[in-house]
């Protein structure tokens, strides 16, 4: 395995410890490992290209491990209000919906990486949720500016998904 699928997984391996910080009234705790596991996300992805770690195990944990991240955060902030239900559950559906459409392509030979779109929206999800986890509400339509890129991005892999599955490359 490489340096950069190690710190992918530490990505995985954090996120638990922020909902037991966070339910145990430590909310600064938990907002500083959310940031720094937000942090991994852009150095596994350095690391990867610098150090050519470019794998397709990489390419497979790397969004994994955002989404593991970004829906259990948002699952964590339904209780304090910050996150409306409605719209967890949107996410956490258009996920799923992801990860299958994913293993579908990854079964035919395909795998996708990242995309503006997707980049962008975990982008804006990452600056709000931190801003939810830290109590700060002025920040929440951060939320639903990630939220609606986020949407975006799962239309355009669709799309692409749907352009491979036609055997045209994207």
């Amino acid at each position: 395995m490489t340096l950069a699928t190690y710190i992918t997984l530490t990505r995985l391996v954090i996120t638990p410890f922020i909902w037991v910080f966070y339910n145990m009234g430590h909310a600064q705790t938990a907002t500083i490992l959310f940031i720094a596991a937000a942090i991994t996300d852009a150095i596994d992805g350095y690391v990867a290209r610098k150090y050519a770690q470019v794998s397709n195990v990489g390419k497979l944990l790397d969004p994994i491990a955002d989404k593991v991240l970004i829906l259990s955060v948002l699952w964590l902030l339904i209780n304090s209000g910050f996150v409306p239900y409605w719209l967890a559950l949107l996410l956490i559906t258009k996920e799923i919906m992801l990860v299958i459409g994913g293993a579908i392509l990854l079964s035919r030979q395909h795998v996708v990486k990242a995309r503006i779109w997707g980049k962008a929206g975990s982008f804006f999800l990452f600056i709000a949720l931190s801003a939810g986890l830290a109590g700060l509400i002025i920040l929440r339509p951060l939320l639903f500016v990630g939220a609606t890129l986020s949407l975006i991005a799962g239309i355009d892999y669709l799309l692409l998904a749907l352009r491979l599955s036609q055997g045209s490359n994207a």
